[in-house]
């Protein structure tokens, strides 16, 4: 039970206040709980995840994390994000990057939702003027993913069926992302504005907290 260190400035720090402040900003009746990896290698970030999911209540676990796939990957998938027995359900969220093609594991596992990025502007009285898709936002083809959520069946036609990235997509160019206020990282100046896919991420998970209340 030993608490992780502070993050270094600008980094795991940052990744907090966009998460936790966009979450509850499109979600802000919502419980919120901050589940910190002891450090950032894959045991201990998804030992965070089946942490995440377990907690009483539970109902939308948000990963702004990824990383390259790799060949084993489809045995963590099966122990890591599903709903933990006897639990309500739990909808897994994750970042798909913000470098293109490939997207990030785990965002490509069929059962995590997806979330890309956009680039969203507004006019000047905050109503949608244009959504693009965000240049860099991840996405693409799995390489070891061979099987795809039910709701693509119809919809992906590549001739190796495997599973496709982004599910959905928001707001996630840093040019016209949102602001953030982190007092640790940025000292005396502590507003800053961010995008990608990191912002994206928890967006959604505000939007899935927000449609389970109205379900319950």
């Amino acid at each position: 039970n030993v608490l992780p260190p502070n993050a270094a400035n600008g980094s795991w720090g940052v990744e907090i206040s966009l998460d936790v402040e966009w979450a509850h900003g499109i979600a802000p009746g919502a419980n919120i709980v901050l589940v910190e990896a002891t450090d950032n290698t894959n045991t201990n970030l998804f030992a965070a995840v089946r942490t995440a999911a377990n907690l009483t209540g539970v109902s939308v676990v948000s990963m702004s994390f990824g990383g390259s796939e790799f060949f084993t990957e489809n045995g963590i998938d099966r122990t890591t994000f599903v709903t933990p027995a006897g639990h309500n359900g739990v909808t897994f969220v994750a970042s798909t990057g913000d470098k293109g093609a490939p997207g990030n594991y785990p965002a490509c596992f069929k059962n995590v939702v997806a979330i890309g990025g956009t680039t969203l502007n507004l006019n000047p009285d905050n109503t949608i003027a244009s959504e693009t898709g965000w240049n860099d936002s991840g996405g693409g083809i799995s390489q070891y993913q061979t099987s795809f959520p039910s709701y693509q069946v119809g919809i992906v036609t590549q001739s190796n069926a495997k599973r496709s990235t982004p599910d959905l997509a928001m707001d996630a160019d840093p040019g016209t992302g949102v602001p953030i206020y982190d007092s640790f990282d940025f000292g005396n100046s502590p507003w800053a504005q961010y995008g990608g896919t990191s912002l994206s991420a928890p967006l959604f998970a505000g939007l899935m907290a927000i449609a389970n209340q109205g379900r319950a």
